[in-house]
């Protein structure tokens, strides 16, 4: 399960999360270019992604990424904060 946005939520395990770990376990050196890893969300649906090319981003390492699955709506959803909720308005 994935939360993002504005209080979105995704069953999968999304493209943007899979991106981050990727680019975090690349900087680790945990994996190396091209060694894909699977991510599996409760709902058994799986994203698979790998880091496939350095880059710079001005005086920043980068890497670039390559994402594959498939995510499927579901639904939509409505939130409500009361008034007096400080947790609910972040």
């Amino acid at each position: 399960m994935c939360v993002f946005a504005e209080e979105e939520a995704d069953r999968s395990p999304c493209g943007s999360g899979v991106t981050a770990r990727i680019a975090v376990q690349y900087h680790r050196k945990l994996i190396r270019l091209d060694q894909e890893r699977k991510f599996e969300s409760v709902t058994g649906s799986v994203f698979t992604g790998k880091a496939v090319e350095e880059t710079q981003c001005g005086e920043f390492k980068g890497v670039r990424v390559e994402v594959s699955g498939k995510g499927y709506y579901t639904g939509t959803a409505t939130f409500t904060a009361e008034p007096d909720d400080k947790l609910g308005r972040g």
